[in-house]
């Protein structure tokens, strides 16, 4: 689990390196776009696999008052803390530090406006979230098939641009 996690925020370094975001390929990271491109290639087959395995082992069992609040307190509260308050705040604040930005900030969080999106924390909150709602009611055997079908054609085909866009996903 630790590698896994080790890799995707790597991963997320790296992205950030090569769309722009951050300037560590004008510098020590100058002449490796080729490398990187490829490292994250690679890493996208072993990590994103690896990171739905152990989250569908981490779904298993019964539904119980523990699990919802570990649930809840491990995952659902840091999503929300991370895309509403620190990163659209804290972390745009100090990477570009000024003291406007810093109000503009404050004033986009507490008028609601403050998130930013991060897809694979809110797609864990979901997946997790269903197990509780669906797949826990389900046989092993229909929940593990149901939920490889939810996952394959969700690979295929983006929900939220579905023909009906009351999803909002």
């Amino acid at each position: 689990k630790v590698l896994a996690l080790f890799m995707v925020i790597y991963a997320s370094f790296i992205t950030s390196n090569m769309n722009g975001e951050f300037h560590d390929t004008a510098t020590w990271l100058k002449g490796a776009e080729p490398w990187l491109s490829d490292f994250l290639r690679a890493g996208s087959m072993i990590v994103v696999p690896l990171i739905c395995f152990l989250s569908g082992v981490c779904s298993q069992g019964p539904v119980t008052a523990q699990r919802i609040r570990r649930y809840l307190q491990n995952l659902v509260v840091p999503t929300i803390l991370w895309t509403c308050v620190i990163k659209p705040v804290t972390l745009d604040t100090l990477m570009n530090p000024s003291l406007v930005r810093l109000q503009e900030n404050w004033e986009a969080l507490i008028t609601l406006q403050a998130f930013q999106a991060e897809w694979y924390l809110q797609a864990l909150v979901l997946w997790r979230g269903s197990t509780f709602l669906m797949w826990s009611h389900m046989r092993p055997s229909v929940a593990f098939l149901s939920m490889l079908a939810v996952s394959c054609i969700g690979g295929y085909h983006h929900y939220n641009q579905a023909s009906g866009e009351w999803m909002h996903i």
